[in-house]
């Protein structure tokens, strides 16, 4: 290649991979004329350690291809050692409440995923946070190392708490088992199971094999009348139904038998 002045050259809008880029070895000693090539210089990149200074977005526009924008590869071979593939450290001198670690978004659903930031002053730890359409649902271990799922959409939250407990909040607390069974708080001391005009029961089993074997109280209500009385099936027994008071108990397994005991006792009035 003949000797052309720089500004001679055509200005190039793109760089191809073997592009030749000139360089000098060494500029202090004797130079020793090389070339490098855009391909080159980011394999040569690649492998060395990066720090950023300012703002950086990748910004990749519509694409066909699935292969992930951004993609961490690591081997860890060292049992001694405590790895991080991800690592954010945040000094927070003044920021808002709601200021995020990290967050996720999509145009789906208008929904966002993050890391909220820690309460100022030693309070609240990070959070986990979800928000639906703009109502926060957040998850967190607070300050007494209870487990915290608050459901802001659903009127309180839910806590597993250190002392082993499962606790809900708010006047209408309750729990969902499948689609036809809720448990849930009518008052303050009081548990109910209801739903709407379903009749309920209650079964305390004495001993259970199977769905066909087994022996258990029951307590519900059947055709409008409330029926408590012990039931059994395959080997089991019917069992005595005793109800004891100060002084006074009775026992026995038909119905008859308990009405005229109660009346006997003066647990209840004679029919």
């Amino acid at each position: 290649m003949t000797d052309t002045a720089i500004e001679d050259l055509t200005d190039g809008t793109t760089a191809n991979a073997t592009d030749r880029i000139p360089v000098t070895r060494d500029p202090t000693g004797t130079p020793v004329n090389r070339y490098i090539t855009p391909d080159y210089i980011e394999t040569f990149m690649r492998g060395r350690d990066q720090t950023w200074a300012g703002a950086h977005a990748f910004a990749r526009g519509t694409i066909a291809d699935p292969s992930p924008s951004i993609a961490i590869t690591q081997t860890w071979n060292d049992a001694a050692d405590a790895f991080v593939a991800f690592d954010v450290d945040i000094t927070a001198t003044a920021s808002a409440a709601n200021s995020m670690l990290m967050r996720f978004k999509d145009s789906v659903g208008n929904g966002t995923f993050g890391i909220r930031r820690a309460q100022a002053g030693g309070g609240r730890p990070p959070q986990l946070v979800w928000h639906p359409s703009g109502n926060p649902t957040t998850m967190f271990m607070n300050d007494e190392f209870n487990f915290v799922l608050d459901v802001r959409g659903g009127g309180g939250n839910y806590t597993w708490g250190n002392n082993g407990l499962f606790s809900l909040s708010g006047s209408a607390a309750g729990i969902n088992i499948g689609s036809n069974l809720s448990v849930t708080r009518d008052a303050n001391d009081v548990l109910a199971q209801r739903r709407g005009t379903n009749p309920q029961a209650f079964r305390i089993y004495n001993t259970y094999t199977d769905a066909s074997n087994y022996e258990r109280l029951s307590i519900g209500w059947a055709s409008n009348a409330l029926t408590i009385g012990t039931v059994a099936a395959g080997t089991g027994t019917k069992r005595n139904i005793v109800l004891d008071g100060a002084n006074r108990a009775a026992h026995s397994t038909t119905a008859s038998d308990i009405a005229a005991a109660l009346v006997a006792h003066g647990i209840m009035a004679a029919p």
